[in-house]
């Protein structure tokens, strides 16, 4: 119950005033939206590399997931023709353009046993490298991923370019295939961040020498193994050099012993 002398104030306050105290209405001052703005700018600063994180993690499982598939492909190769790995040509003609990829035109003989449409280009792989590559080289950059020349006859004592192109080596070559890189996601060359000043360009079925793997995945490059798991390596180290923080050699054999060369 409103009294008579209430009344009277409230009448007094809207006579003077020209406003309803009970509609009266109070923004916010100039300190009280600073601090709204300061809270908002701090919470984007946390969550914004958050979101950066986990889109850098779902490229680097989508690349681990194509690694794997070219090198189960080579492998259901191997099954079909007498445990013999295809040749480079093989990964060649699968590979040629970037233009047949995109549009899952695919020529290689593995093709027939991949089971998806396989994107040869590192999903982590900017504009600005490829802009970079084909400034470089007058040419476009096609793919990023290439067969590890331990793996062909390029990698035997005495190499055999040729026939790494065009013949496969046995899987019995090969004592501990689960240790052995295959598939290598490689630095596009010196425009990388991290990368080996040494890399050479890419754009070559064949990993080998001063060909360096990449940095874009934190660091890490993507890779498969010749049983058909895959993992991630050191990135921003070339085949000839690169090695696992125990010495041993990442993606060539250890010199001086029965593993060094595949073949002699």
């Amino acid at each position: 119950m409103v009294n008579e002398d209430s009344g009277r104030v409230i009448y007094a306050r809207r006579l003077f005033t020209g406003r309803s105290p009970v509609a009266e209405v109070r923004g916010f001052t100039l300190i009280e939206l600073l601090v709204v703005i300061a809270i908002i700018a701090s919470l984007a600063a946390i969550l914004f590399p958050v979101f950066a994180r986990a889109r850098e993690t779902a490229r680097q499982t989508k690349c681990l997931q194509t690694v794997r598939q070219i090198t189960q492909a080579f492998l259901m190769y191997a099954g079909d023709y007498k445990e013999t790995l295809p040749g480079l040509q093989a990964f060649h003609l699968t590979t040629v353009t970037h233009e047949n990829v995109t549009t899952g035109q695919f020529d290689g003989v593995i093709t027939r046993y991949l089971t998806t449409k396989v994107m040869v280009m590192c999903p982590s792989c900017p504009p600005k490298y490829q802009n970079w590559y084909k400034n470089q080289f007058g040419t476009d950059l096609k793919w990023t991923y290439a067969v590890n020349g331990y793996t062909t006859w390029a990698g035997c004592r005495v190499p055999d370019y040729e026939k790494a192109r065009t013949t496969g080596m046995k899987l019995s070559m090969f004592a501990n295939p689960s240790s052995v890189v295959h598939v290598v996601d490689q630095a596009v060359g010196k425009i990388e961040e991290g990368s080996d000043p040494a890399c050479t360009q890419i754009n070559n079925e064949r990993f080998q020498g001063t060909d360096a793997s990449t940095t874009r995945h934190n660091g890490r490059a993507c890779v498969s193994f010749l049983d058909g798991h895959a993992g991630t390596v050191p990135g921003g180290v070339t085949w000839n050099d690169g090695k696992y923080p125990d010495g041993r050699y990442i993606f060539r054999g250890q010199p001086g012993t029965s593993d060094e060369f595949p073949c002699p």
